[in-house]
């Protein structure tokens, strides 16, 4: 995508309604094969294990994956940021 475009979906999901963009997720998360409540339990994780905020861990998980390994190198260097 080019840069300064606006992907349709994230465009679609600001003009809908909070209910309708929490269904228009569920359904994201359906297609993705991703659960809420994986990521949950990846964010209480990093937040356990690291004393991250929840929102540093959220951050985390978006910006670079699931890969564990990455994360508990991403995490430990936010913490020694702070």
């Amino acid at each position: 995508m080019a840069r300064g475009t606006v992907n349709p979906a994230v465009k679609r999901r600001k003009s809908l309604s909070r209910q309708a963009q929490c269904r228009l997720l569920v359904n994201e998360e359906r297609k993705s094969g991703t659960r809420r409540s994986d990521l949950t339990s990846e964010i209480s994780d990093l937040v356990r294990t690291h004393g991250i905020t929840r929102d540093q861990a959220r951050r985390l998980i978006n910006r670079i994956g699931k890969n564990r390994e990455k994360l508990n190198h991403a995490a430990t260097v936010l913490k020694a940021r702070f």
